[in-house]
């Protein structure tokens, strides 16, 4: 295993690879632009996930919970936080979905935020 990680890293298929996966990356945060960008995400623009901090008046386990009755899979911040005080945010993964369900499903997050603003 060793001598074909080397032997990849040496002919180039890693660099190929991680290109590849990054332009990937970015065609979904691009998507994440287009759907989410009035709730201002944190994210890099080559990363596979998304920090979406919730507006003060919304609750994230609020609408993880309706997400999940969607059938759209998000985690809270609470797995993450390292602090007692937790943010009101939610965890979005890019990468386990094709680019159509993606789409859909960030915009079915952004209505999930929208209807539990009051």
């Amino acid at each position: 295993m060793t001598g074909i990680a080397c032997g990849w890293i040496e002919d180039g298929t890693v660099a190929m690879l991680e290109a590849g996966k990054r332009r990937d990356a970015r065609a979904r945060q691009q998507i994440v632009t287009e759907t989410l960008a009035h709730l201002k995400p944190v994210r890099h623009p080559a990363s596979y996930f998304v920090w979406l901090p919730m507006p003060e008046e919304v609750r994230a386990d609020v609408v993880g919970k309706a997400l999940m009755r969607a059938r759209v899979l998000v985690s809270t911040a609470h797995p993450y936080a390292t602090s007692k005080q937790v943010p009101h945010a939610l965890r979005l993964a890019l990468g386990s979905v094709d680019m159509d369900t993606l789409r859909q499903s960030l915009k079915t997050v952004a209505d999930a935020v929208a209807k539990y603003a009051y």
